[in-house]
């Protein structure tokens, strides 16, 4: 079953309390639509926005309109892109220190999400990691897809018959961990409220996330 994008919506963690994990949570809206993102630490020291590639479509210009959990809204500039992996790095938000990056997960794990799923303030959720499952997420129109081995025109039924749209074929880790509209780009994270994942998708059943492993690739150079 090909995944829809969401790019529009309790047991105590051992390292970071739930209003330090909050407060790392951020929108990134525009009025195509919303996302969440999270501030991470990467390997440098650094610390930036961490998102979905798929919602780079909210930053025109290469400029993201970010809200903090505290609702100050700022504008960041998009610092780098991994169309293949789905994932997006936007500058950061100043004098925060950003999440840490798990050094694995494990099928069974117990996670959480915390996100701005339907717009909510913070939305949050609990579950376990279940599986590795590829998946087909719609990106864009059939006619700007991107001639990439991991992007394919899918036919997509609807009410008026099938629709092509242009899908990134990935890798993805399912959930039962609830992914929602505007969860696209929140934080997966350990009992250690270290992140394990990025929000990426949902089937109707599951909702899937891009692997630590990914985001560890994506933010080798930062």
């Amino acid at each position: 079953m090909a995944a829809i994008a969401i790019a529009a919506a309790m047991w105590c963690f051992s390292g970071r309390s739930d209003s330090w994990l909050r407060s790392r949570v951020v929108k990134i809206s525009s009025p195509m639509g919303m996302c969440s993102g999270e501030q991470v630490r990467a390997p440098s020291g650094v610390d930036y926005i961490l998102t979905a590639g798929h919602c780079k479509g909210l930053a025109p210009d290469d400029i993201a309109t970010v809200t903090d959990a505290e609702g100050h809204t700022i504008d960041r500039m998009v610092i780098a892109e991994d169309p293949n992996q789905d994932l997006l790095l936007i500058q950061g938000l100043p004098n925060m220190h950003g999440l840490d990056i798990a050094s694995g997960f494990s099928f069974a794990e117990h996670v959480r999400t915390f996100t701005h799923g339907h717009d909510m303030d913070t939305y949050e959720t609990e579950g376990t990691v279940i599986e590795k499952k590829h998946l087909d997420i719609p990106v864009g129109e059939a006619s700007d897809c991107p001639q990439e081995p991991k992007y394919r025109v899918v036919d997509f039924n609807t009410i008026l018959g099938p629709l092509p749209v242009c899908c990134l074929s990935v890798d993805e880790i399912a959930t039962n961990a609830g992914i929602i509209p505007g969860s696209s780009g929140g934080m997966v994270v350990n009992s250690s409220g270290e992140l394990v994942g990025v929000a990426a998708a949902s089937d109707g059943y599951f909702g899937y996330f891009i692997s630590i492993y990914d985001v560890q690739k994506f933010l080798s150079g930062y």
